[in-house]
Order: C-alpha cells, then sequence, then structure tokens
C-alpha cells in the first residue's frame, strides 16, 4: 500500500483476506494502520510512513487474535504490512 496523503480523509480501513489471515490496513485518524489475525500460525503486523517512522507488532501466537501497528502518516511512502511464521 502506497497512498498520499490527501486520501487520508477519505479512506478508512480495508478489510482482506491475506495469507490465510484477515487483515485491516489503511489510513484513520491521520495514521498508517495495519491489524491483523491468523487462526492458524503466529503473527504480526507492521506500519512505516516516509523514511524515519515504523512500528511492528510483537508476534502473537495464533489463539492470541489480532496485532495492531499504526504511525502517523507522512506525504509520501506510507505502508502497511503483515506476516507470519
Amino acid at each position: 500500500m502506497d497512498e498520499t496523503r490527501d486520501l487520508i480523509q477519505i479512506m478508512k480501513l480495508t478489510k482482506t483476506k491475506a495469507g490465510g489471515g484477515t487483515w485491516y490496513h489503511g489510513f484513520e485518524d491521520d495514521q498508517v494502520k495495519s491489524n491483523y489475525n491468523h487462526t492458524k500460525k503466529t503473527h504480526k503486523s507492521s506500519a512505516k510512513a516516509g523514511g524515519e517512522r515504523f512500528f511492528s507488532s510483537k508476534w502473537k501466537k495464533k489463539d492470541e487474535g489480532y496485532t495492531y501497528a499504526s504511525v502517523y502518516a507522512t506525504l509520501f511512502g506510507n505502508r502497511a504490512y503483515w506476516d507470519t511464521k
């Protein structure tokens, strides 16, 4: 995901099936957000804004629910990620 700040006000989190799990990602409250859950694998989520802002959640086991990551958005380079192991 790579969006410009102009879209922040009109976009909300998008629900996507990703990697066998459920991923909510996008812009909300001037932040880039990534929330991910996988019921069969250990998982985490991360959010990045520009070249300096980055946050990654801790790994959660399959039965521990959603992971949450967010950072304040910048003009360019806003991205959301999920991962499993």
